[in-house]
């Protein structure tokens, strides 16, 4: 294992442990404590200790991880294609400082599972789920006054940091000599040709998670949005339509499928995102089964067949 895979695999643990505190243990913490942990609409609560006050922010900051993130991958994206479309691709990743990075915080026992083309398409698909996602915050998402924690914050940037490094984690040019041993040619080569299966059902994955994410932001604006598009409220209602009719947390599970999409495009070949896939993966079931329980404490009348992330299972 390298470093980003502890990294995950920690926070991981973490997650699981404090989520089935909040979500199920309740009752035997104090408020304070589960106020920490406790994220936006299910940590709208009166009377919080001033401590837990000080430690808070406006959740409309979320636009900050965006920003963060499409700068980065960026930066990334654009040494990614400068290496891979360099003459002599080796030498030009022996003196990229994205491999200085990678060597840093992955460890050098990273083996070579990924293609350039692979990798590319990746790289791609994710700076275009940020972007996306930064425009939401701007365009689209309609914020109460919630406030979220500053640790979410920082795990939040910790979160991208380590996504955008872990695309690599295992490509060709950021794992071992890039010369020696000799790396087939084919490896290099980026090429339409080099695309398979799985990058197909990938992509396929990663436009229909998209979608279904983007329309469930647009529906949570929609209920705060009156005549003219303009803000009408900022109280928490029951959404309908959709998949809302499935599941309590739409967006939530429309971010498992999307980075399960990018699993799916390595062919489950880079196990730096595996072990990414599997954090985001618990991360949203417990953030989900946060909401699902607050909705149904908030509304008596809060459809009983919905399921809190998981359509049919969860």
């Amino acid at each position: 294992m390298n470093f980003l895979e502890y990294l995950f695999s920690g926070l991981t643990v973490l997650i699981l442990i404090l989520g089935t505190c909040t979500n199920y243990g309740d009752s035997y913490f104090p408020e304070w404590f589960l106020q920490i942990f406790r994220y936006g609409r299910a940590n709208k609560a009166s009377g919080k200790k001033w401590l837990i006050r000080t430690i808070e922010i406006p959740k409309s900051w979320f636009a900050h991880f965006y920003i963060y993130a499409v700068v980065l991958q960026g930066l990334v994206l654009y040494e990614l294609i400068g290496v891979y479309t360099a003459p002599s691709p080796s030498q030009a990743a022996s003196r990229s400082w994205l491999r200085q990075v990678l060597y840093f915080v992955g460890g050098f026992n990273r083996s070579l599972k990924v293609d350039s083309t692979t990798s590319l398409l990746a790289s791609t698909l994710f700076f275009l789920h940020v972007l996306r996602r930064l425009y939401e915050c701007w365009f689209v998402s309609v914020y109460s006054g919630n406030k979220m924690n500053v640790l979410h914050y920082m795990m939040a940037i910790t979160h991208y940091t380590g996504c955008i490094l872990s695309l690599l984690a295992h490509s060709v040019g950021f794992v071992g000599d890039p010369a020696l041993p000799p790396v087939a040619p084919e490896v290099w080569t980026l090429s339409l040709d080099n695309l398979n299966i799985f990058h197909y059902w990938g992509l396929f994955l990663f436009m229909y998670g998209s979608f279904e994410q983007y329309r469930a932001h647009r529906q949570y604006a929609d209920l705060r949005k009156g005549k003219g598009n303009e803000v009408a409220t900022l109280t928490h209602q029951i959404p309908r339509g959709g998949l809302f009719e499935k599941v309590s947390s739409p967006n939530y599970w429309a971010e498992i499928i999307i980075y399960a999409s990018l699993c799916v495009i390595f062919a489950f070949m880079n196990p730096t995102w595996n072990g990414v896939f599997i954090w985001v993966l618990c991360n949203q079931i417990v953030s989900g089964t946060m909401n699902h329980k607050w909705y149904q404490r908030t509304f008596p009348d809060y459809p009983k067949s919905r399921k809190a992330i998981i359509p049919y299972l969860w």
